[in-house]
């Protein structure tokens, strides 16, 4: 699944997540972000660990996940961690990427329609 996804969406997601790990009062900016937005499963998981915690005043060191992650998952977990660098406007970054995030899933809906054979658009259309 995230194959099909644009690298541009991939690190914002991955941006999103090392930002709120670094910097959770970004936490504010997410009162609005629907996270279904976040198009890797992964991700989401990880999206919703993290608020959580950080919603319940916990902590969001990364060895705090172990018990809800695979070994594989940790891993990447990690590696998202270890590229994620301190940023000189936090708030900014981290709005941006929610921007990229929606940007990304807006062209996603968009081009989904475009790209439907005839039959299936008149089926799409017929069925709304």
């Amino acid at each position: 699944r995230e194959l099909d996804m644009p690298i541009r969406l991939i690190k914002a997601q991955e941006r999103l997540i090392s930002l709120l790990l670094l910097y959770p009062d970004c936490l504010k900016l997410c009162e609005e972000f629907d996270e279904t937005g976040l198009r890797s499963d992964f991700i989401k998981k990880l999206y919703s660990l993290i608020t959580s915690r950080l919603k319940n005043g916990m902590t969001v060191d990364i060895s705090d996940f172990s018990e809800h992650l695979s070994v594989d998952e940790m891993g990447r977990l990690s590696g998202i961690s270890a590229r994620g660098k301190n940023s000189m406007d936090p708030k900014k970054e981290f709005t941006d990427c929610l921007n990229v995030i929606k940007e990304e899933n807006e062209k996603k809906k968009n081009s989904s329609v475009a790209d439907l054979s005839d039959d299936d658009f008149r089926r799409l259309i017929q069925n709304t």
